[in-house]
């Protein structure tokens, strides 16, 4: 999650500086570092909370540093697009994020909800009210 708030924090500055200058030529950039970098980290820091089975996993390393590598390349592919025209860097960005998107549906499919994450499920049985 500290992954996704960085990555947030980056895209917020970023956003700030255009809407404070005019100048929206680094609103592809902008977008993925929003959508690739705090809102899909987002989404990937819940599931490996909510299942730590998966967390543990190398599988999880593995996609943890092709996810990252995905942000940083796709994102700033994206403003050297704009800089110098070339689409090399972003081109490599997005093969890593298709991967690391396929480890990670690998590794719900392998280590999914279905299967026994937590050795206990707690369950709050009471008639009193949790605060007054």
């Amino acid at each position: 999650m500290v992954s996704a708030a960085f990555y947030g924090l980056i895209a917020m500055s970023v956003g700030v500086y255009m809407a404070a200058t005019s100048d929206y030529l680094f609103k592809a950039a902008h977008g993925h570092l929003n959508l690739l970098g705090w809102v899909t980290m987002s989404i990937f820091g819940i599931v490996y909370f909510v299942l730590p089975k998966l967390a543990s996993t190398n599988l999880a390393k593995l996609h943890f540093y092709c996810a990252h590598i995905a942000v940083l390349f796709l994102s700033g592919g994206m403003a050297i697009f704009v800089l110098f025209g070339s689409t090399d860097v972003a081109k490599v960005g997005a093969v890593f994020a298709i991967s690391s998107m396929l480890l990670f549906l690998f590794g719900l499919i392998k280590y999914g909800s279905d299967k026994a994450n937590f050795p206990h499920t707690s369950v709050i049985d009471s008639k009193q009210p949790i605060s007054e």
